[in-house]
Protein backbone atom coordinates (compact mmCIF):
# COMPACT_ATOMS: atom_id res chain seq x y z
CA UNK A 1 0.00 0.00 0.00
CA UNK A 2 1.61 3.48 -0.64
CA UNK A 3 2.60 6.12 1.91
CA UNK A 4 0.60 8.61 0.12
CA UNK A 5 -3.18 7.92 0.47
CA UNK A 6 -5.87 9.75 2.19
CA UNK A 7 -5.44 8.71 6.13
CA UNK A 8 -8.83 8.59 8.49
CA UNK A 9 -8.98 9.69 12.10
CA UNK A 10 -8.34 6.07 13.63
CA UNK A 11 -6.08 5.24 11.97
CA UNK A 12 -3.60 7.48 12.48
CA UNK A 13 -4.22 7.56 16.16
CA UNK A 14 -3.62 3.85 15.91
CA UNK A 15 -0.40 4.56 14.18
CA UNK A 16 1.07 6.89 16.75
CA UNK A 17 -0.28 4.51 19.60
CA UNK A 18 1.65 1.29 18.14
CA UNK A 19 4.69 3.58 17.34
CA UNK A 20 4.68 4.89 21.18
CA UNK A 21 7.59 3.86 22.96
CA UNK A 22 9.12 1.71 20.17
CA UNK A 23 12.46 2.25 18.43
CA UNK A 24 13.11 4.04 15.38
CA UNK A 25 14.18 1.46 12.57
CA UNK A 26 15.72 4.38 11.16
CA UNK A 27 17.84 5.51 14.34
CA UNK A 28 17.51 3.45 17.48
CA UNK A 29 15.12 5.61 19.27
CA UNK A 30 12.06 5.26 21.09
CA UNK A 31 9.47 7.21 19.61
CA UNK A 32 7.65 9.67 21.73
CA UNK A 33 4.66 11.32 20.54
CA UNK A 34 2.12 10.44 23.13
CA UNK A 35 4.45 10.41 26.67
CA UNK A 36 6.16 13.82 25.95
CA UNK A 37 3.69 15.49 23.53
CA UNK A 38 0.13 14.82 24.38
CA UNK A 39 -1.48 15.59 27.88
CA UNK A 40 -3.27 12.51 29.83
CA UNK A 41 -6.62 13.04 30.18
CA UNK A 42 -8.99 10.44 33.30
CA UNK A 43 -6.11 7.95 32.73
CA UNK A 44 -4.84 8.23 29.72
CA UNK A 45 -1.25 7.67 27.94
CA UNK A 46 0.63 11.10 28.10
CA UNK A 47 2.31 13.73 30.20
CA UNK A 48 1.37 15.48 33.37
CA UNK A 49 1.99 19.22 34.35
CA UNK A 50 4.66 18.16 36.69
CA UNK A 51 6.41 16.02 34.28
CA UNK A 52 6.32 19.00 31.38
CA UNK A 53 7.90 21.43 33.93
CA UNK A 54 10.59 18.57 35.52
CA UNK A 55 11.58 18.56 31.94
CA UNK A 56 12.24 22.05 31.00
CA UNK A 57 13.62 22.78 34.57
CA UNK A 58 16.58 21.91 36.56
CA UNK A 59 16.34 19.97 39.99
CA UNK A 60 17.36 21.20 43.12
CA UNK A 61 21.19 21.18 42.61
CA UNK A 62 21.41 19.87 39.15
CA UNK A 63 24.39 20.98 37.05
CA UNK A 64 22.78 21.85 33.66
CA UNK A 65 24.76 19.00 32.44
CA UNK A 66 23.18 16.74 34.30
CA UNK A 67 20.15 17.56 33.42
CA UNK A 68 21.07 17.50 29.63
CA UNK A 69 22.19 13.56 29.87
CA UNK A 70 18.04 12.96 31.24
CA UNK A 71 16.55 14.48 28.53
CA UNK A 72 16.05 17.92 29.96
CA UNK A 73 15.22 20.37 27.68
CA UNK A 74 14.57 24.42 26.94
CA UNK A 75 10.87 24.13 26.09
CA UNK A 76 8.11 21.57 25.78
CA UNK A 77 4.86 21.89 24.34
CA UNK A 78 2.46 19.28 24.50
CA UNK A 79 -1.62 19.12 22.70
CA UNK A 80 -4.42 19.04 25.49
CA UNK A 81 -5.19 15.36 24.65
CA UNK A 82 -4.67 12.67 22.50
CA UNK A 83 -7.53 12.94 20.02
CA UNK A 84 -6.22 16.44 19.70
CA UNK A 85 -2.96 15.24 18.52
CA UNK A 86 -3.86 12.56 16.76
CA UNK A 87 -6.04 14.98 14.55
CA UNK A 88 -3.40 17.17 14.34
CA UNK A 89 -1.22 14.37 12.86
CA UNK A 90 -4.17 12.90 10.28
CA UNK A 91 -4.38 16.62 8.61
CA UNK A 92 -0.49 16.94 8.67
CA UNK A 93 -0.84 13.38 7.05
CA UNK A 94 -3.44 14.30 4.55
CA UNK A 95 -2.57 17.76 3.33
CA UNK A 96 -0.78 19.02 -0.10
CA UNK A 97 2.07 18.89 2.11
CA UNK A 98 2.07 15.79 3.80
CA UNK A 99 1.27 13.89 0.29
CA UNK A 100 4.27 15.28 -1.05
CA UNK A 101 6.61 14.58 1.36
CA UNK A 102 4.90 10.64 1.89
CA UNK A 103 5.38 10.32 -1.92
CA UNK A 104 8.90 10.29 -1.52
CA UNK A 105 8.51 6.84 0.69
CA UNK A 106 6.86 5.41 -2.23
CA UNK A 107 9.46 6.52 -4.86
CA UNK A 108 11.63 3.21 -6.00
CA UNK A 109 14.53 5.42 -6.28
CA UNK A 110 14.83 5.50 -2.57
CA UNK A 111 13.53 2.10 -1.76
CA UNK A 112 17.11 1.19 -0.42
CA UNK A 113 17.61 4.25 1.99
CA UNK A 114 16.76 4.86 5.38
CA UNK A 115 14.47 7.42 5.35
CA UNK A 116 13.33 10.68 7.60
CA UNK A 117 11.11 12.99 6.94
CA UNK A 118 10.13 16.14 8.85
CA UNK A 119 6.95 18.03 7.82
CA UNK A 120 5.60 21.35 9.12
CA UNK A 121 2.41 22.37 8.62
CA UNK A 122 -0.34 24.67 9.70
CA UNK A 123 -3.10 23.69 11.36
CA UNK A 124 -6.26 24.80 9.06
CA UNK A 125 -9.55 22.80 9.72
CA UNK A 126 -10.13 20.78 13.16
CA UNK A 127 -12.00 23.37 15.34
CA UNK A 128 -9.53 24.36 19.04
CA UNK A 129 -6.77 24.07 16.99
CA UNK A 130 -7.69 27.32 14.88
CA UNK A 131 -5.64 30.96 16.88
CA UNK A 132 -9.48 32.72 15.90
CA UNK A 133 -11.37 30.10 17.80
CA UNK A 134 -11.06 31.14 21.32
CA UNK A 135 -9.92 27.86 22.90
CA UNK A 136 -6.17 27.58 23.86
CA UNK A 137 -5.11 24.34 22.46
CA UNK A 138 -1.29 24.64 23.34
CA UNK A 139 -0.05 23.73 26.36
CA UNK A 140 4.07 25.06 26.89
CA UNK A 141 6.56 24.47 29.58
CA UNK A 142 9.82 26.55 29.18
CA UNK A 143 13.06 26.72 31.80
CA UNK A 144 11.93 29.84 32.63
CA UNK A 145 8.43 29.09 34.64
CA UNK A 146 7.64 26.40 36.62
CA UNK A 147 3.73 26.75 35.43
CA UNK A 148 2.56 25.58 32.21
CA UNK A 149 1.49 27.80 30.25
CA UNK A 150 -2.00 27.18 28.96
CA UNK A 151 -2.92 30.69 27.16
CA UNK A 152 -1.51 29.73 23.77
CA UNK A 153 -3.71 28.38 20.53
CA UNK A 154 -1.66 25.54 18.45
CA UNK A 155 -0.96 27.33 15.19
CA UNK A 156 0.71 24.21 13.58
CA UNK A 157 1.98 20.76 13.90
CA UNK A 158 5.56 19.09 13.21
CA UNK A 159 6.01 15.36 13.15
CA UNK A 160 9.33 13.41 12.83
CA UNK A 161 8.49 10.00 10.75
CA UNK A 162 11.36 7.29 9.53
CA UNK A 163 10.77 4.62 7.08
CA UNK A 164 13.60 1.57 7.03
CA UNK A 165 15.36 0.50 3.66
CA UNK A 166 12.69 -1.38 1.88
CA UNK A 167 10.04 -1.14 4.80
CA UNK A 168 6.03 -1.20 4.38
CA UNK A 169 5.44 1.03 7.51
CA UNK A 170 5.92 4.67 8.37
CA UNK A 171 7.19 4.62 12.25
CA UNK A 172 6.16 8.31 13.52
CA UNK A 173 8.76 9.17 15.79
CA UNK A 174 6.68 12.22 17.50
CA UNK A 175 4.38 15.01 16.71
CA UNK A 176 4.87 17.93 18.37
CA UNK A 177 2.08 21.20 18.51
CA UNK A 178 3.72 24.39 17.44
CA UNK A 179 2.67 27.74 18.75
CA UNK A 180 3.03 31.24 17.62
CA UNK A 181 2.56 32.53 14.24
CA UNK A 182 1.30 30.03 12.00
CA UNK A 183 4.63 28.08 10.52
CA UNK A 184 5.38 27.84 6.66
CA UNK A 185 3.89 24.22 5.53
CA UNK A 186 7.37 22.46 4.51
CA UNK A 187 9.11 19.28 4.37
CA UNK A 188 12.28 17.80 4.09
CA UNK A 189 13.29 13.97 3.40
CA UNK A 190 16.84 12.61 4.80
CA UNK A 191 18.79 9.35 4.73
CA UNK A 192 20.67 8.00 7.12
CA UNK A 193 23.00 7.42 8.50
CA UNK A 194 24.85 10.74 7.51
CA UNK A 195 22.02 13.10 7.30
CA UNK A 196 21.67 13.05 3.60
CA UNK A 197 19.28 15.45 1.70
CA UNK A 198 17.25 13.87 -0.44
CA UNK A 199 14.39 15.99 -1.10
CA UNK A 200 12.21 18.84 0.75
CA UNK A 201 9.58 21.34 -0.60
Amino acid sequence: MPFAKRYEYFEVRTMLQGAEGVVSPVTGQAAHSRILHAKSVAGSGGTQDAVMVDRTNLRPGESGRAARARGSVPTSSAFPNLLQQGSAACEALNSPTGQAALAVFDDPAHLGSNLRLTINVPITREMGFLPASGAPSLHVSTRASTVVDKTQNTSGVRLIIDRAAAGLVMHIQTCIPLGGAAPAATWNVISKPGDVAVANG
